[in-house]
């Protein structure tokens, strides 16, 4: 299962604190009460022994080895609400729930596979119904299996009718990475460029030798002058 990034970038109607969830057997649902000091969408490096999860399929384990990145979404109630509480009641009943959120590394909303860890709902449990009124409760997402896979990201180069081959990158989600320099590519008298995202350069240009922060695949395309 593959859980792609919505194209939107308002940040309009309260969109950047406006978490939605959906879950196996029920709609879509919003949080009312969460705090802007929220970390929406903060991706940080998990470390993990190995590939165990909890029976959520969130990573519960962290130890001694790099494994990936996955998605990380921190809540903060400032004071929590009756309605919030019965939401939060639904997303203990569930595996995994999908989470809708503004996730401020992009810079726009997105949609990720996510789960509440083991150990996270033992203290929900029990605090129970005392949770209602209580100030500053946080509640912690993380993502799901599914997400290291999804965020895997190639860098493939295409010669555009030059001769030779340029390796592809793979990489991890928000990693920085150098684009190829095109060194190895030849096209008679011609010279390289720019790299595009498209063959006939109409595209998005990406310089050679350019460092950047990757956040989806790319296909670049040898775009040659004489």
């Amino acid at each position: 299962m593959s859980i792609i990034p919505s194209k939107s970038s308002s940040i309009e109607n309260g969109d950047l604190d406006s978490v939605y969830f959906t879950g196996a057997g029920f709609t879509r649902k919003q949080f009312k009460g969460i705090s802007r000091e929220s970390q929406l969408g903060y991706y940080e490096t998990v470390w993990a022994a190995s590939l165990n999860r909890d029976n959520t399929f969130a990573l519960n384990n962290i130890d001694d080895i790099d494994i990936g990145k996955v998605a990380r979404l921190n809540l903060v109630f400032p004071i929590m609400l009756m309605s919030d509480f019965l939401i939060l009641q639904q997303l203990l009943t569930q595996r995994h729930i999908i989470v809708d959120y503004f996730n401020v590394d992009v810079g726009h909303r997105v949609t990720e596979e996510m789960a509440i860890t083991g150990n996270e709902r033992k203290k929900l449990y029990v605090y129970g119904n005392s949770l209602v009124g209580m100030r500053d409760v946080t509640l912690s997402l993380v993502g799901t299996n599914r997400g290291i896979e999804k965020n895997k990201i190639t860098i493939t180069y295409n010669s555009n009718g030059g001769v030779g081959e340029v390796s592809p990158i793979t990489t991890s989600y928000s990693n920085q990475v150098t684009i190829d320099s095109g060194s190895n590519l030849t096209n008679g008298s011609k010279h390289l460029k720019y790299w595009n995202t498209q063959a006939n350069g109409l595209g998005k240009t990406y310089l050679p030798n350019l460092s950047l922060t990757v956040y989806e695949n790319l296909d670049l395309y040898a775009i040659w002058e004489w």
